[in-house]
């Protein structure tokens, strides 16, 4: 019994492993290579969540929780970039479980690439009813961001809305790999490198 328990035990962990977010290790070593990488690092705090759905179910758990995933910063401080706009949007589409959860009022750095837009790749109902899946078939998701464009395929999102919203404001992409708070390892590596 004793040995069930332990293979388990030790299955559910080695599963829960595949779910977890793995960020790159960034050091003193390569802080330079990852500023090279990204299009903004910047010091903000939040103020608000981001709805452009209008659900209510989104707005509730902001004020229940009082943090969510998209949220809009006021920008204090910019380390790199040509950032002008006194908000920035924070998207996280795509990085799963490497997801922050941003606290409404707290103070953080942000690096991240700019998003100029979003792309509906879905095949339209033609197209698709040659392709060989069952159509009562639940299709994967699928969200690739390539040269600050993400192309999505089976998500249900309103396009319209986040392409408008990202021809008038600054939407960057961000995870929980390459923000913090100013407390973090992450702030610390690169306010040091910055100083």
């Amino acid at each position: 019994m004793v040995l069930k328990q332990t293979l388990f035990i030790l299955s559910i962990f080695f599963s829960l492993e595949l779910f977890a977010c793995q960020c790159e290790e960034l050091n003193k070593e390569n802080i330079e290579d990852f500023k090279q990488s990204i299009d903004y690092i910047f010091i903000g705090t939040v103020v608000d969540n981001i709805n452009l759905e209008e659900n209510e179910n989104i707005d509730l758990y902001w004020e229940k929780n009082n943090h969510y995933f998209e949220v809009i910063i006021k920008v204090e401080k910019v380390i790199k970039g040509n950032l002008k706009s006194e908000f920035i949007y924070i998207s996280q589409f795509g990085v799963g479980n490497c997801a922050r959860n941003f606290r409404n009022s707290k103070k953080y750095i942000i690096s991240g690439s700019k998003v100029n837009g979003f792309i509906d790749s879905t095949p339209s109902e033609e197209e698709d009813m040659f392709s060989e899946t069952d159509s009562n078939f639940i299709k994967p998701l699928e969200i690739e961001f390539n040269n600050n464009i993400f192309y999505t395929k089976n998500l249900m999102f309103d396009y319209i809305r986040w392409n408008e919203l990202a021809q008038r404001e600054t939407i960057i992409l961000t995870s929980i790999c390459i923000s913090g708070s100013l407390e973090s390892n992450f702030s610390k590596l690169v306010m040091n490198e910055e100083e």
